[in-house]
């Protein structure tokens, strides 16, 4: 995977859905880093389970 960090940019609140046997917790990180790869797979599993 790839991480993107830079001192320039602003902290943003990122959103890791973690499986677990019960239940599927919301992780909240805030950072400067981006992790592109990362943030395609949290897509998809709000996907999967929000519906």
């Amino acid at each position: 995977m790839q991480l993107n960090c830079d001192l320039s940019n602003e902290a943003i609140n990122q959103e890791i859905i973690e499986e677990i046997s019960n239940g599927v917790p919301r992780l909240q990180v805030l950072s400067i880093c981006r992790w592109p790869e990362l943030e395609q797979l949290e897509v998809e599993k709000r996907k999967q389970y929000d519906n």
